[in-house]
């Protein structure tokens, strides 16, 4: 969870001379930089260094040092197309490496490149950095068609556009002066009269098939070795992950009604696993948007549960949640020195926790909603942070969450637990940043390898920058830290009106920032859970902690419909 104090500690880790990095050593030499030749990478070289500090200068733009950064650097076509910049860099191996001599060079505009699908109708455009476009298609005798927040490949539609010639651009989404691409002109294919065009949704769970006159259609699924399953719906239709998680399928579709109706060719799609979406604090601060939440398409509200919060309390939250449909991803808390903690009475809190709200638990005798039970708990908070935890102890977690799980697995079975990771360096009760990461620490801890064997899963906070190892790298590198684990991403959003990457966030920015994660989330096997912080900004007043998706008047921001556009 977010705090003002928590942003200002994490501000200084941006930009500070503090930032964490390998352990001390002997100032490395300066690297080598070489201009790539499409003028947006500049790649440094220099022998057993692998992480590095950036800077870039540019007439009208603010000097910008990114860090702890691999080799390749993009400089933000977004930010300094067609601007004069000079880049220097330095190895991160010590505060005393020496800068590289600068290259200068004019960064080319952000014009993306647009690729046609052998299909002719599918087109994709690609531009470093760039998160989400906006396409248009022209076709003489036609209005030009504008579609926004496009993640990347754009579908042409057939029934509109088929047997014309048709001229696709695309530019990045955000200001109108972003340049357009350089059109792509060709015919569209006419669909076959009376067969449906279906088409695989980006999260390839959605399939929407589409017919004139058709509003209904009977939709079939196959995969080796299970037996092929029909389904008579509206669409879209949605592809069971618990039936075929991990598994390719071949989907099709007919409109209803005679079983003569022509079949859809069928379309081949790897289902990803069971994800799971959700939302911090989805009730607000009116405890009145969890309908709200729910219409968005996420089943889950997470929260904190704090010791020792009694039956009668937790029966409240738990009822709320029930009655908008979610379900909660409790938080089982308590913020102070971990090792200072009664673990006895703190485990026997869990134990009861569990084994009244878990699946199965006394709380769902005799009612009709258990499916809404919580599985998944948290055990703890980021107790890798100082401001929650004074003198972050990594070997004290690992025995708490041994000791905590043992005891409350064995009161419900049916529960599942989830272990706080980070995979970088943190503060100790000193203030300084400690040379190991915080996972590793756990892992060497006496108690770490069993807590990491009993952890269902692993959480992971990547907020922030696609560049710097501090941000949205902090996903990918849990998943190395812990690669027999599930990541749930349990914390996970973009501020408005602040600079991310060069650029202050719009509500057109951070939309753009959700469906990016959203879509490498969701090719992630790894990844089984990403939820959003949070439903609503910390005040109706804040300037500087605008995470919401919702507006204090409970209207909705780009980032709600965008994030209900992708999980429906």
């Amino acid at each position: 969870m977010r705090t003002v104090a928590r942003l200002l500690i994490m501000l200084a880790c941006l930009v500070g001379s503090g930032v964490p990095g390998p352990a001390a050593s002997a100032a490395a030499p300066a690297p080598t930089l070489s201009v790539e030749a499409d003028r947006w990478h500049v790649t440094a070289k220099l022998t057993g260094v692998t992480l590095f500090e950036f800077f870039v200068t540019a007439p009208g733009r603010p000097d910008r040092y990114v860090r702890d950064v691999g080799p390749r650097f993009t400089v933000d076509p977004l930010v300094y197309g067609g601007l004069p910049v000079k880049v220097t860099a330095r190895g991160r191996t010590s505060p005393t490496d020496a800068w590289s001599s600068a290259v200068t060079f004019t960064v080319a505009e952000a014009k993306p490149s647009l690729a046609l699908a052998a299909d002719r109708r599918h087109v994709t455009a690609s531009l470093p950095l760039a998160t989400s476009f906006v396409f248009v298609v022209k076709s003489n005798g036609l209005d030009d068609f504008y579609v926004d927040n496009v993640a990347s490949t754009f579908a042409v539609d057939p029934w509109t556009y088929g047997g014309r010639t048709v001229r696709v651009s695309a530019r990045a989404q955000g200001t109108a002066g972003n340049p357009w691409a350089t059109s792509v002109e060709f015919t569209v294919p006419a669909p076959t009269a009376g067969v449906p065009v279906v088409e695989i949704g980006p999260d390839r769970r959605h399939v929407r098939a589409t017919l004139p006159g058709a509003t209904t259609f009977v939709f079939v699924v196959k995969s080796a070795d299970l037996a092929d399953r029909y389904v008579e719906a509206p669409s879209p239709f949605v592809i069971d992950p618990a039936v075929y998680g991990g598994r390719t399928v071949r989907v099709s579709a007919r409109a209803a009604g005679p079983a003569s109706n022509p079949w859809a060719p069928e379309v081949t799609v790897a289902a990803p696993p069971v994800k799971y979406y959700g939302v911090a604090n989805a009730h607000g601060p009116r405890g009145d948007a969890g309908a709200d939440a729910k219409r968005v398409g996420l089943t889950l509200d997470r929260d904190d549960w704090k010791y020792p919060a009694s039956f009668a309390e937790l029966d409240a939250v738990m009822a709320r949640d029930v009655a908008d449909g979610l379900t909660p991803l409790p938080i089982l808390s308590h913020y102070q020195r971990i090792s200072t903690i009664d673990v006895d009475a703190w485990s026997a809190w869990a134990a009861g926790v569990v084994a009244r709200y878990g699946p199965g638990g006394t709380y769902w005798v005799g009612r009709t909603d258990g499916h809404l039970a919580p599985v998944y708990f948290e055990i703890l908070n980021e107790p890798f942070v100082p401001w929650f935890y004074p003198s972050p102890e990594p070997a004290a977690y690992a025995t708490f969450f041994r000791t905590v799980v043992t005891r409350a697995r064995a009161a419900n079975p049916n529960t599942k637990f989830l272990l706080a990771t980070d995979p970088q360096p943190f503060h100790d009760g000193n203030g300084n940043w400690t040379t190991r990461s915080w996972n590793d620490l756990v892992k060497a801890a006496p108690d770490g390898p069993a807590a990491i064997a009993l952890a269902d899963a692993v959480t992971v906070h990547p907020y922030n920058s696609y560049q710097e190892a501090l941000g949205w790298g902090r996903a990918t590198d849990t998943h190395a830290d812990f690669p027999t684990k599930p990541v749930w991403l349990t914390e996970i959003g973009f501020r408005l009106d602040v600079e991310l990457d060069g650029t202050v966030l719009t509500q057109e920015g951070q939309a753009a920032y959700l469906q990016r994660s959203l879509a490498d989330f969701v090719n992630w096997p790894w990844a089984q859970a990403y939820v959003w912080f949070k439903m609503f900004d910390y005040s109706a007043t804040t300037t500087d902690q605008k995470w919401g998706i919702v507006n204090w008047d409970g209207t909705h921001r780009l980032a709600y419909d965008a994030y209900r556009e992708f999980i429906s």
